[in-house]
């Protein structure tokens, strides 16, 4: 089946991230897609250029809207018409054969939802955890089962690999415009596993494809700012708390980027992100 693609694509003080990104879709095999580009720069003609350029190979919407993540994927959304709707990072690469894959996957599985694999530009996995644990992780929280759970969701599902159904969407509705990066709250991410959550929680099947790729740039944890990384821990934890996901979980949440700390010994940087990203989700649960 022939599915028409739409990339919300979110985007706030980069240009040759940006460029990369369309000169990826230029090279896709599969051409039946479109972009609606949520241009959040202060300057509209920042972008111009690019979307002058790659616009003559396919489309680009440019729309604006207001800061924050969650914001601007919700007005994407008002501007989507594909048959799926993924919302890739403004800094990923697709490989070229990417879009062609996704949509065979969907004819194959039947799913609503499915969850690629997000690689650092050297093909390495993105996550810095060893890959024995990483199995046993999911082996955990899939309860044995090769099944996708509420929980095993919650890990190495980036937004950058979820690719969901026009009936996903449907059914899920808007991003929570109090998580994220950029929103008015102590809540800076989860967003898009809030999103995938509450797709599968209105009756959308999931199915993660490892095979199904997404380039992304590895963390410069040294330029991070320690804010910044309990932000994001405060914000997996206003995930755990809104979807009840129970003490053992959030206890999970907690020890695991304890353990990263120790591991990626001597790093120091990288320890010490892990370090405030515990902090970050204790802070949550120290609240009454």
């Amino acid at each position: 089946m022939q599915r028409h693609f739409s990339l919300v694509l979110a985007t706030l003080g980069r240009y040759r991230e940006v460029e990369s990104f369309l000169q990826s879709l230029e090279k896709q095999t599969y051409r039946f897609f479109s972009v609606v580009l949520v241009d959040q720069n202060p300057d509209a003609s920042f972008l111009g250029p690019l979307i002058a350029h790659y616009g003559t190979s396919f489309e680009i919407l440019r729309v604006v809207s207001p800061k924050g993540l969650s914001k601007a994927r919700n007005t994407g959304l008002l501007y989507c018409r594909g048959d799926i709707v993924c919302f890739p990072d403004d800094d990923c690469i697709y490989p070229p054969d990417l879009l062609a894959c996704v949509n065979a996957a969907f004819d194959t599985t039947g799913a609503d939802v499915l969850v690629g694999r997000q690689l650092d530009m050297r093909d390495n996995d993105s996550t810095v955890s060893p890959p024995q644990i990483r199995r046993f992780l999911m082996c955990l929280l899939r309860r044995g089962r090769t099944e996708e759970t509420v929980e095993s969701l919650c890990w190495n599902a980036p937004s950058s690999v979820l690719f969901f159904s026009k009936t996903a969407v449907a059914r899920t509705g808007n991003f929570d415009e109090h998580m994220g990066v950029g929103a008015d709250t102590p809540w800076g991410s989860g967003e898009e596993t809030d999103y995938l959550l509450r797709a599968v929680l209105n009756g959308c099947t999931a199915v993660r494809r490892i095979d199904l790729c997404v380039h992304h740039p590895s963390i410069d944890f040294s330029r991070v700012p320690l804010e910044k990384a309990r932000a994001y821990g405060r914000g997996r934890s206003f995930l755990i708390r809104k979807h009840r996901l129970g003490l053992i979980f959030a206890l999970m949440n907690i020890l695991f980027p304890l353990a990263k700390a120790v591991y990626r010994l001597p790093d120091i940087a990288t320890s010490r992100y892990y370090l405030h990203l515990a902090w970050g989700r204790m802070e949550v649960f120290l609240q009454k």
